[in-house]
């Protein structure tokens, strides 16, 4: 018999939430296999059961991607404690700068 964590009903919102990425990423990535097809669809709403989300995570963190895809994937599996820094601001000063010269 499963536990109720196990069988916890997660939506697409959450993941995005946990994985930080769009819900357009979230679908190109189950089209291209780099995530499971959800486990049901309720009133047009995709979710994942936690366990087979759970199975993911250890699946990307142990490798099974390439390199290339692990890369990107682990990173939003795993993130740094520490947020990312955008550079954004700094960029466009600098870009506005070197016209103005």
């Amino acid at each position: 018999m499963r536990t109720s964590d196990e069988s916890e009903i997660l939506w697409s919102g959450d993941i995005q939430r946990d994985t930080r990425i769009s819900e357009r990423c979230l679908r190109n990535w189950v089209v291209a296999g780099r995530f499971p097809k959800p486990d049901g669809n309720m009133a047009g709403r995709n979710f994942w059961r936690r366990s087979t989300y759970a199975q993911w995570q250890k699946e990307v963190l142990a490798g099974k991607f390439s390199q290339s895809r692990l890369r990107t994937l682990a990173h939003h599996v795993a993130p740094t404690s520490e947020p990312v820094k955008s550079n954004r601001r700094k960029m466009s000063v600098q870009a506005a700068a070197s016209r103005r010269s």
